[in-house]
């Protein structure tokens, strides 16, 4: 009998009897609210784990007229940092009572942006949170017509009531490139990553810094835009290969960075020792390579916990939740040990 209890889709009254509570308190442990005593929440949550019970939203919002459900885009996939992120929304949602649904826009493609948030609309979102790719005025219309809140990332909208927050990406690119020409390199490769608002601000500061230098700066120690870490492997053994004396890379994100510091060993030689090289991001990951990757730092869990906290405000009408929000991050450079300083400037 207790074998069928526990295969057996069971319902949040169920859950309550064999709890010995009322289905409101049940409801009150899903949803995260107060007003719950800890030695009850803990016997309602070994219930719940015993028969793996799975609320039902999608009733809960019938009564509600809300999802807990929040979307989110994101840019490409094989960057990393998107990882992070998402991890860091994911994990700040769910302690609120909410579920993330992804969708990933792998061409940064604000056409495809609009497809995506369709499919969101369809799902029934509360609230959207948009990552690197730049909502247009058909997504905005979009959501204001369905009265989502929603939060922009790394793409400041200079229109009224919109939500964003950003890093400093110019200020952020000055530091990595000034770091590399104090020591002492001048012939410098940049890996530029896809073109967003965020990697143009850091191509652009790449620029200006070497300008400012009266350092050479053209096409040719400019990649391509890469999508793809292969693209980042392949664009630095074509560097290599060009014989040109390139003593450093600046990479757009630590994902670009690491696959390019994949094809230097491949090429048989040796981080800093042969080249120098600085990401962009400050990932995990970053410290514990073989050679720990000097790198700005971009705070993933800091954006995270800004964009929940304030869709949650919205969605609550808490004070001030009408004003919009334009968060500005001043990155910090990390320095570890994947730049050498020049004996004799290159």
């Amino acid at each position: 009998m207790a074998d069928e209890i526990e295969n057996k889709k069971l319902t949040m009254k169920e859950i309550a009897s064999i709890a010995m509570v009322s289905p409101k308190t049940v409801s009150r442990v899903i949803n995260h609210e107060k007003y719950v005593k800890k030695e009850t929440e803990e016997k309602i949550k070994e219930v719940i784990d015993k028969y793996r019970y799975t609320p039902n939203f999608f009733a809960s919002g019938l009564r509600t007229g809300r999802s807990n459900t929040f979307g989110l885009i994101i840019g490409g996939i094989e960057n990393l940092y998107y990882a992070y992120l998402s991890n860091e929304i994911i994990s700040y949602s769910e302690a609120h009572g909410y579920n993330v649904i992804i969708l990933c826009n792998n061409n940064y493609d604000d056409k495809q942006c609009v497809k995506n948030v369709d499919m969101l609309l369809a799902r029934n979102i509360d609230a959207l949170i948009v990552c690197s790719v730049q909502l247009n005025d058909e997504s905005i219309k979009l959501l204001n017509n369905n009265n989502i809140p929603f939060i922009q990332f790394s793409c400041p909208l200079n229109l009224e009531n919109i939500n964003f927050i950003t890093a400093d990406d110019y200020y952020g690119g000055i530091l990595a490139a000034e770091h590399v020409i104090k020591l002492g390199h001048k012939k410098i490769f940049y890996l530029r990553m896809a073109e967003v608002f965020s990697a143009n601000e850091r191509l652009r500061a790449f620029k200006n810094t070497m300008k400012k230098n009266n350092i050479s700066c053209t096409k040719n120690n400019i990649s391509k835009p890469l999508y793809h870490p292969k693209e980042a492997y392949d664009e630095t053994l074509r560097m290599i290969k060009s014989k040109k004396g390139y003593t450093a890379i600046i990479a757009a994100n630590d994902t670009l960075a690491i696959s390019a510091i994949e094809a230097i060993s491949d090429a048989g030689l040796k981080i800093p020792d042969d080249i120098s090289i600085i990401g962009y991001d400050n990932l995990d990951i970053t410290k514990v390579l073989k050679v720990p990757l000097t790198t700005v730092n971009s705070p993933q869990k800091l954006f995270g916990n800004i964009a929940v906290k304030r869709l949650i405000e919205m969605l609550d009408n808490s004070k001030n939740s009408d004003l919009p929000i334009r968060t500005i991050v001043k990155p910090e450079l990390i320095v570890r040990d994947s730049c050498k300083k020049l004996a004799i400037p290159s």
